[in-house]
């Protein structure tokens, strides 16, 4: 079992398209438009230049993936720069053998080695991510950026989280800055 860290803009076109194709797998499309898996290569690489992914190989089969990158919020005119946490998943015939655990300390070691202050990220499983050393934070969010509906909560999952779970947190209202991750 191979545990990798790499940038997204360093990754070869397969890993991309193994990348899509577990996110699709645990994930499907709602409303079951199913796009061609190579053409989202191009998209997936112009959205996350910038992000890291982790990724746990086993017999050269793609079976768990993380990503990280940079967002920069807004409250009560200050700013924060965050590590956002997203596509957690571990492939279906996988789960149960603490994959999930392994990616989500290697990627929460980032703040424990100082690389940013504090994770933020949503999810539906909070019990998970509380045994790790997280907690649920209850701020009101919104996008300043979404020109339709700013004020519309721009997560979909229903727990938004931290971590540390030590981290003083602002109490204020808090613009995602972006679309939810």
């Amino acid at each position: 079992m191979i545990i990798k860290n790499e940038k997204c803009k360093n990754l070869s076109r397969n890993e991309i398209i193994n990348i899509i194709k577990l996110l699709k797998l645990v994930w499907p499309p709602k409303d079951n438009n199913f796009t061609k898996v190579e053409d989202e290569v191009d998209n997936y690489i112009k959205s996350n230049k910038n992000s890291e992914v982790i990724l746990i190989i086993e017999n050269d089969i793609l079976i768990a993936h993380a990503k990280t990158f940079l967002r920069k919020i807004f409250y009560n005119n200050n700013s924060l720069e965050v590590m956002a946490l997203s596509g957690v998943c571990v492939s279906p015939n996988k789960r149960g053998e603490g994959l999930g655990k392994k990616l989500i300390l290697k990627a929460f070691k980032k703040i424990d080695n100082s690389d940013y202050k504090v994770c933020l990220f949503q999810t539906e499983i909070p019990l998970f991510y509380k045994k790790l050393g997280a907690k649920i934070i209850n701020n009101r969010f919104y996008n300043n950026k979404d020109k339709e509906n700013s004020q519309k909560n721009p997560w979909r999952d229903n727990y938004i989280m931290i971590y540390p779970n030590n981290y003083k947190w602002p109490n204020e209202d808090i613009d995602l800055n972006g679309h939810g991750y």
